[in-house]
């Protein structure tokens, strides 16, 4: 190769290497990727067809991802186990394959139909590899007659193939992630799912059970106290106070089922539900919005809970006199806002109490977003936006 040729070759190389870092950056599908830079490798090297194979996640299988005409149409269609073919080979061993010519009779050499590479008399295959070493597919070009690949052309895809590996292990990566984080949000879900449906039959045997048993020992304490002489005063005093404590319990227990599992929740839904918890509010003017939205049955447990814990804190450290809430349909979200006039939570300020983190659990359970704004002497805000 004269000097001017070396110069002309560099410059394509710096091209090339340049238009590769760009697609790189601007592309995040691997299929997408894949084709274009076949396609640019195609045109920068002078070669007939360019094919990409991508490694599986198992580290098993070689898939044809990207290809230059005529082979688009086989793209997701040839598979080749790791080890097989002179693709298969490159991928297991690291290590480059140049065959200018007689590829039919090497060894490693097997034939897809679809690719038709009995019609291509010369072939180079280099790994795709990452700066680790780790291999995540493999390149390779063809030429209809016969070529001669020196070091440079070889060093020019390798180059190429590490640049698209970084891009596909990033991908990889980041759909590993996202896979992991559907995963936990799913089961999060279910535990969700799970816990509530231990609250309601907790309530359900409270409910049927101890409550029950409650009243018809207060029903019969009663009885026993009209029944007495009237010289049997202390026994009468300690039934009355028998009597009292009974009361209490029963209150006591009404209060559990109900913060185990809001009857309303299952039979009128979010709307009624919260409704009804602003209406126990005492000493606090309340203008209430409520819209009916078709959520799931863990989405409006997250929603409810979320608002009892802020109407709580409103009750207990607020201060006050005026609450507004709204929950409505956004577009494609649904929204939750409690806001007061009170005195004013600034969580970066009050630190994260268990009401906050318990909070913001149940929203990140659901994927929705919670903020908590507050201003001292201006109210606090608390606010739940949930995409749908």
């Amino acid at each position: 190769m004269t000097d001017a040729a070396a110069e002309v070759h560099q410059h394509l190389g710096c091209e090339l290497l340049k238009q590769v870092v760009d697609l790189t950056v601007e592309t995040g599908d691997v299929r997408v990727l894949a084709g274009q830079v076949a396609e640019l490798v195609r045109r920068t090297t002078g070669v007939d067809v360019v094919f990409v194979f991508v490694l599986d996640d198992d580290n098993r299988q070689l898939t044809l991802t990207g290809a230059t005409h005529p082979f688009e149409a086989a793209v997701g269609t040839v598979h080749l186990p790791l080890g097989e073919g002179v693709s298969g080979w490159v991928a297991s061993h690291r290590t480059p394959v140049v065959l200018p010519e007689g590829k039919q009779d090497d060894v490693r050499w097997k034939c897809f139909p679809q690719l038709r590479g009995e019609e291509f008399a010369s072939m180079a295959s280099v790994p795709l590899d990452t700066s680790s070493g780790e291999v995540v597919g493999v390149l390779n070009v063809h030429t209809a007659r016969r070529r001669e690949w020196d070091s440079g052309d070889v060093a020019l895809l390798r180059s190429t193939g590490r640049l698209v590996a970084g891009a596909v292990h990033t991908a990889r990566l980041l759909r590993h992630l996202e896979l992991q984080q559907r995963e936990q949000q799913a089961l999060a879900s279910r535990l969700v799912d799970v816990e509530e449906q231990e609250r309601a039959r907790l309530g359900r045997e409270l409910h049927d059970g101890v409550a029950q048993r409650i009243a018809a020992l207060a029903f019969h304490l009663s009885a026993a106290q009209e029944a007495l002489p009237d010289d049997v005063a202390q026994a009468g005093e300690w039934l009355r106070r028998a009597g009292e404590l009974v009361d209490l319990t029963a209150a006591e227990t009404r209060s559990a089922v109900r913060a185990l599992r809001p009857p309303l929740l299952d039979d009128l839904g979010l709307a009624a539900s919260l409704h009804a918890l602003c209406r126990d509010l005492p000493e606090v003017q309340l203008d209430v919005t409520l819209e009916a939205l078709n959520l799931t049955a863990v989405q409006e447990t997250a929603f409810y809970r979320i608002a009892q814990e802020a109407l709580h804190n409103v009750v207990k450290h607020a201060g006050a006199r005026r609450v507004r809430l709204k929950l409505w349909r956004d577009t494609d979200r649904a929204v939750l806002s409690i806001r007061d006039d009170g005195s004013g939570l600034v969580p970066a300020v009050a630190g994260v109490t268990h009401g906050l983190a318990s909070m913001r659990d149940r929203a990140c359970l659901i994927g929705a977003q919670l903020d908590i704004t507050g201003r001292p002497g201006q109210g606090t805000t608390v606010r739940v936006t949930l995409p749908l």
